[in-house]
C-alpha cells in the first residue's frame, strides 16, 4: 500500500525495498562474473604464445581482447552504480518508514491531548 507524501505522489514503502533488493541482488549476481569475462579474454595468446584469432589475425584478436576489457570495464561500474541506487533507495525506504512513524506517533499523541478536543 502506497503512501501520499506530497500532493498526489504516492510512495509504496514495501515496494521501494523490494526494488532495493531485487537491484542489489542484480548488482551481486554481474560482480560476481566479472571474474569469467576477465579471466577469459580473447586475444591475449594461448600461454603468452600465438595468438587465438590465428597468426594472419593477430591485430583483430587484440583488438576483441580490447573490446572485452571495456565491457568488463562497464560490467564493473554499472555494478557500482546499481549497488549505489539499490543502497539510495534502501536508504529512501528506511527514511520514509521512520517519518511515517514519527507521524503517527505525533498524531497519536495530538489525539490524546485533552486540550485539542474540545
Amino acid at each position: 500500500m502506497g503512501q501520499t507524501i506530497s500532493g498526489s505522489v504516492v510512495v509504496d514503502q514495501a515496494g521501494l525495498a523490494t526494488a532495493a533488493n531485487d537491484l542489489s541482488r542484480s548488482a551481486t549476481t554481474i560482480r560476481n562474473y566479472i571474474g569469467n569475462v576477465t579471466d577469459n579474454m580473447f586475444g591475449t595468446g594461448r600461454n603468452g604464445a600465438e595468438s587465438e584469432a590465428g597468426r594472419k589475425y593477430v591485430e583483430q584478436g587484440k583488438r576483441v581482447h580490447e573490446a572485452m576489457e571495456r565491457v568488463s570495464n562497464w560490467l564493473a561500474i554499472w555494478t557500482t552504480a546499481t549497488e549505489d541506487t539499490a543502497s539510495a533507495i534502501g536508504k529512501v525506504s528506511i527514511e520514509l518508514a521512520n517519518v511515517d512513524e514519527n507521524n503517527a506517533r505525533k498524531t497519536n499523541k495530538a489525539a490524546d491531548d485533552p486540550s485539542l478536543n474540545k
